[in-house]
């Protein structure tokens, strides 16, 4: 991401496209996807989980590539529709990874797994929406598509609180299985993250 937006910063830090260059953040970016597969090789974990693990992460890169592509080329973003399917393959499909291998090493059910891949994704968009109006005056200045810019601010906050309503009932699915009470945590301290960025966020809601 910092080499397509050319981000000298990352979370505060230089970024490692502008500390080691254009070719070596290339070369990070294959390192890393590397060493994922390792991690995930030898976890203690079944080798059927492996699997499934590393499968559904070809797939997230694939979502990734697509979702970045169409953010290269602003004139195809027109409406919501467009602007969601961007965030939910460069951002929510990251968040979904993340909850659906933790699902599935922990031997969740098939059920669980797909409510919590459904909750990530949209985690991922909220977060996309926090960061829009975070960065929203250096995105003006770039030119750069984002939910604000085809929607327009009022929606893009009712945008998220209909998400982070969507969310809240789909963790109320979860069987008792589930660890709601910790998975619930960490959903609501990453919404609770990117609200402070956005004007009128709904409260926390309570499990």
């Amino acid at each position: 991401d910092d080499i397509h937006d050319k981000s000298n910063k990352r979370r505060g830090i230089r970024s490692c496209y502008f500390a080691f260059g254009k070719k070596t953040a290339g070369l990070a970016v294959v390192d890393l996807l590397a060493y994922g597969r390792d991690f995930i090789r030898f976890a203690s974990i079944p080798l059927e989980a492996q699997h499934r693990i590393i499968a559904i992460s070809d797939t997230t890169t694939h979502f990734m590539v697509r979702g970045q592509e169409s953010d290269n080329n602003p004139a195809d973003i027109s409406n919501y529709e467009d602007i969601s399917k961007v965030y939910r393959h460069k951002t929510g499909a990251l968040y979904a990874l993340a909850g659906e291998a933790g699902a599935v090493a922990g031997g969740a059910s098939e059920e669980d797994i797909r409510i919590i891949r459904s909750i990530c994704l949209n985690l991922g968009f909220v977060y996309q929406i926090g960061d829009d109006f975070k960065d929203k005056e250096e995105d003006k200045k770039l030119g750069k598509k984002t939910l604000l810019s085809v929607v327009g601010e009022t929606q893009a906050v009712k945008c998220r609180q209909e998400l982070e309503k969507q969310i809240g009932d789909e963790l109320a699915g979860l069987s008792k299985k589930a660890n709601v009470g910790l998975f619930g945590d960490v959903v609501y301290r990453i919404l609770g993250s990117s609200a402070k960025y956005v004007p009128a966020s709904p409260q926390k809601r309570s499990l």
